[in-house]
């Protein structure tokens, strides 16, 4: 293994009492939730609003992702827009991690007119 996961040397955690590193890894919020969980979550509900429900459109939502004022910290990660074929149930979202953060703080701001109560 890499340095037991220390990548340049060992791990401090390797240290830690009762640390066995085949038991106790620490999870990676931005491959696990950000690329991963979010990505199938966000994809399935979009699906569901636009194709099922209709309560807006792709193109609704392609144009509020673009035209949505970002923060300057987030100008540098806005979400891509996003097209009909990466909503197909074995496609995926085109987002990197950073815009995929951003996508999902802001949509619930971007779409929130278009869901009844």
């Amino acid at each position: 293994m890499v340095q037991a996961l220390g990548i340049s040397g060992p791990s401090v955690l390797c240290e830690t009492p009762g640390f066995d590193v085949t038991k106790c890894l620490l999870h990676d919020p931005m491959h696990l939730i950000l690329e991963g969980v979010a990505k199938a979550e966000l994809q399935r509900m979009l699906r569901g609003f636009i194709f099922e429900k209709k309560y807006f459109t792709l193109e609704y939502l392609n144009t509020a992702i673009h035209s949505y004022t970002y923060s300057y910290a987030e100008l540098k990660d806005k979400p891509e827009a996003i097209d009909r074929k990466s909503l197909e149930v074995r496609a995926v979202l085109p987002q990197t991690a950073a815009s995929m953060k951003n996508l999902v703080i802001n949509l619930p701001f971007m779409i929130a007119d278009c869901i009844p109560e």
